[in-house]
């Protein structure tokens, strides 16, 4: 009989450790919701938004572990002294993690970046992109062509980062090469001409068109125009196929560099 009673108390302590799982998770999931909603109608930078969430769910969830743990007759104290002398070795297991939750504080803090700016991670072409979330551990971005890019806070944190969006503004650098005796005023009045008949090149700052370089061989001009960072790269198409046009029809022909080799 004792033993009847010992099994019972053990499967109503489950049932109501279970019970108190599917409750409290309920709960948990449909506070996340609506302090998502809340935050959205919020003036609260939309970059916190992930980090606020998540960081509220995991405390909510150690809660409820704790909670379950006490309904199964375990004594919690003495779990939390054996956690706590084990904090060192805890530590050492999850020294990454803690270093991507404090990098995600410190990208938080300083703010070198929100979301839907344009950044490059060291400078590399696989790490650029626009920013989407900014998550606990995690910063989340997609590239041009629509790839994730999934960036620990660890690495971003300790990381050059290069805001492309941030000053508003961007510059479009161009450089086209003609024959060394091309009129170098025709070319720039041409140039200044499909700049300022495109409505999306800023005025101020003013362009720059002038000779970068001249050799034996060839006549180098820069094209160099400012438009709002949004219009970055449709405007760069553009003014390519612009450019390029206008000065056909001048009959002012590009050309490459060319070196001659003489046999002998």
């Amino acid at each position: 009989m004792p033993n009847t009673e010992h099994v019972t108390k053990i499967l109503i302590d489950m049932g109501i450790a279970l019970l108190s799982f599917i409750i409290g998770w309920i709960v948990i999931t449909v506070f996340i919701k609506v302090l998502r909603k809340l935050l959205e109608k919020s003036k609260i930078d939309k970059s916190l938004h992930a980090f606020i969430t998540n960081g509220i769910r995991v405390v909510f969830l150690i809660i409820l572990a704790i909670i379950i743990l006490q309904e199964l007759g375990l004594n919690t104290s003495s779990l939390l002294t054996v956690l706590g002398a084990g904090g060192a070795a805890i530590a050492l297991a999850l020294k990454d993690s803690l270093g991507n939750v404090a990098g995600g504080f410190l990208i938080l803090i300083n703010k070198p970046f929100k979301c839907g700016d344009v950044i490059a991670v060291n400078g590399s072409i696989d790490a650029t992109g626009i920013v989407d979330e900014i998550d606990l551990m995690y910063t989340k971005m997609h590239t041009g062509d629509n790839k994730v890019v999934t960036v620990p806070n660890g690495v971003m944190s300790a990381s050059v980062l290069t805001n492309f969006t941030e000053s508003g503004i961007r510059r479009i650098d161009k450089t086209y090469n003609f024959a060394k005796d091309t009129d170098i005023a025709k070319i720039k009045e041409i140039l200044m001409e499909v700049a300022k008949n495109n409505p999306l090149v800023l005025t101020t700052p003013e362009p720059i068109i002038g000779v970068s370089s001249i050799d034996a061989y060839a006549l180098s001009v820069d094209f160099k125009i400012w438009c709002r960072a949004d219009d970055f790269f449709m405007l760069s198409y553009k003014i390519e196929e612009a450019a390029t046009e206008a000065l056909r029809a001048a009959d002012i022909e590009l050309s490459y560099k060319n070196i001659d080799i003489h046999l002998q």
